[in-house]
C-alpha cells in the first residue's frame, strides 16, 4: 500500500484556505492509496471541523486534528512575542514530537497553497542524513547575512517541507528551537528563520516545482536574479523555468499586498484559487478586497501601472531595506548568535 502522511496548520481564519488546499491535494493524488492529513488545530470552529471530516470521507482519506495547546503554553511561558497577533505560525515547530511513532516522515504543506500534481515522490525520496527537505528561497539574502548565516549557504522556504520525523526526534530538534528562542525572540519569518538556523547543514534541496511562488512566475528569471543577487540559490535557471511550467505545488505567498483569495486581486494565482474554491466544501466563501494601506497600497498601485521589469527593480530595493530595518528593530530585543 502506498501511504503518505501530510501536515497542515491552520486557525479558523485560514480554515477555508486550508480546506481548498487539502481538496486539491486529494483531487490530484487519488493514485496514493492512503493519505493521512494531520491538521494542527488552532481554535478551528466546530463547523469547519465537520467540513474537514466530510472532505476526508468524500475522498476515502483521513484527517486527524492535533492539539498544540502545550506548544502555546511553552511560548507564553518564554515570553515569545506573537507573530501577526497569533502563535499559529510557531505551532508546526512543536507538532513533530506529537506525531505517533508509526509516522516516520511527513510532508508539511502551508495552507496558502494549491497542490496541482503528483506528490508521491515524497513517499520514498532519499533524504540521506538530512532531517528536512525544502526549496531554496530567493529573496531573503540580506536578512540571512544579517542573522549571521553564511552568505553562500542556501536559505530555504519552509512553507513546504519534507521532514524525517524519526531523525527530528532523535536530534532533539524541538529543544534546539527552544534554545534558539532563548537567544533571540524576534524574527521576520518566525518558523522559516528558526528552522534554517537550527537545522543548518541538515537540509536537503527539493526541486522548486514543489514550492512554486509568484515572483518566479511573474518575472523573467534573469530579471529576478539581477534584482535579487545572492549566494546559495539555484544556479541553473532552467530548473526554475521548469518549476513554473510544470509545478507540483503553487504557493500563494502574499503578492503586492494581496492574497489569491482577495476580491479583485492582482495575485497571479487568483484564478487558480477560484478554480479549486468552487470544487471545495468552502465554495460559499465570500471574497473581500485586501485592506491595503501605506506602503502596501503604493506597492500595489505601482505594480498595476508599471512594466514588471521596472517594478521588480523598485520592489527589490524596498524589500531589502524593509528586511534590514526590521532586523535592526528585532536586534534591540535580543542578540544574534552567528551560525558556524
Amino acid at each position: 500500500m502506498r501511504k503518505l502522511d501530510i501536515l497542515y496548520l491552520t486557525d479558523n481564519n485560514y480554515a477555508t484556505f486550508a480546506g481548498v488546499s487539502i481538496t486539491s491535494l486529494f483531487m490530484n493524488n487519488k493514485h496514493i492509496d492512503k493519505i493521512t492529513v494531520y491538521l494542527i488545530d488552532d481554535q478551528i470552529s466546530k463547523e469547519n471541523k465537520e467540513r474537514f471530516q466530510q472532505l476526508a470521507q468524500d475522498f476515502n482519506q483521513e484527517i486527524v486534528f492535533l492539539d498544540l495547546t502545550e506548544g502555546i503554553r511553552i511560548l507564553e511561558q518564554m515570553g515569545i512575542p506573537k507573530y501577526r497577533n497569533s502563535y499559529t505560525t510557531y505551532l508546526k515547530l512543536f507538532a513533530f514530537n506529537l506525531l505517533p511513532d508509526n509516522v516516520k516522515r511527513i510532508f508539511f504543506i502551508d495552507s496558502d497553497t494549491i497542490v496541482v500534481d503528483d506528490i508521491s515522490e515524497m513517499i520514498d525520496l532519499d533524504m540521506g542524513n538530512c532531517i528536512i527537505g525544502a526549496v531554496r528561497d530567493g529573496i531573503t539574502h540580506p536578512y540571512k547575512v544579517a542573522l549571521g548565516y553564511p552568505e553562500n549557504d542556501s536559505w530555504f522556504n519552509m512553507g513546504v517541507m519534507l521532514v524525517d520525523v524519526e531523525k527530528w526526534k532523535k536530534d532533539n530538534s524541538q529543544q534546539k528551537i527552544i534554545e534558539q528562542l532563548k537567544k533571540r525572540k524576534g524574527y521576520v519569518a518566525v518558523d522559516q528563520d528558526l528552522l534554517n538556523i537550527t537545522q543548518h547543514g541538515n537540509i536537503m534541496t527539493l526541486h522548486p516545482k514543489y514550492n512554486a511562488t509568484p515572483h518566479h512566475y511573474v518575472y523573467k528569471e534573469k530579471d529576478f536574479r539581477k534584482a535579487f543577487p545572492q549566494g546559495g540559490f539555484y544556479t541553473d535557471m532552467e530548473i526554475m523555468e521548469e518549476a513554473q511550467k510544470h509545478p507540483v505545488i503553487r504557493h500563494f505567498e502574499r503578492f503586492v499586498g494581496e492574497s489569491a483569495w482577495n476580491a479583485n486581486s492582482a495575485h497571479p494565482f487568483a484564478s487558480l484559487f477560484d478554480e479549486y474554491l468552487v470544487k471545495s466544501l468552502w465554495k460559499d466563501y465570500e471574497k473581500v478586497p485586501a485592506n491595503l494601506t501605506g506602503v502596501l497600497k503604493i506597492e500595489n498601485i505601482l505594480y498595476r501601472i508599471l512594466p514588471h521589469k521596472v517594478f521588480l527593480y523598485i520592489y527589490a530595493r524596498a524589500f531589502k531595506r524593509y528586511l534590514l530595518n526590521t532586523n535592526k528593530k528585532l536586534e534591540s530585543i535580543t542578540n544574534i548568535a552567528s551560525i558556524s
